[in-house]
């Protein structure tokens, strides 16, 4: 990765910013592909790691343009789901419904309208940076 528009000015909590809000670019590219196979979320489902930062959920949000609800005690969601993925490709069973498992949501988080306007700009930069950018992470 990198930084762009980096000063000397420029402190620690501006890096973590940076590095929370080029996570959530990421996310916004990884939904806009999702959205163009025709899949479109009316929520992301978030736990653990960065999303138990209030702050990263809400540039998340913001930055997407969509709520992200976050699930209470999800440490290990991710290894759960991804048991039950394998369960339900393995044909052990039919439905994942039938694991019983329901992530508790602790909260939801809504875009901020104001912010995910300075975001839709961001996003354009962001965008033409790793456009031209992406043959050097190749090498």
């Amino acid at each position: 990765g990198v930084l762009l528009g980096l000063r000397y000015d420029h402190r620690k909590p501006h890096i973590v910013r940076a590095f929370m809000e080029g996570v959530a670019m990421v996310v916004r590219a990884i939904a806009e592909a999702l959205a163009d196979l025709g899949f479109k979320p009316a929520r992301l489902l978030g736990c653990g790691g960065g999303l138990r930062s209030r702050l990263w959920a809400e540039i998340v949000a913001s930055a997407t343009r969509t709520s992200v609800a976050r699930v209470r005690g999800g440490e290990h969601a991710s290894n759960v789901g991804a048991a039950a993925l394998a369960l339900k490709a393995l044909g052990a069973v039919r439905d994942l419904d039938e694991l019983g498992w329901r992530a508790e949501v602790a909260d939801v988080v809504h875009p901020d309208p104001a912010l995910a306007e300075v975001y839709d700009v961001l996003y354009e930069k962001f965008t033409e940076a790793y456009r031209l950018l992406a043959p050097f992470f190749r090498e």
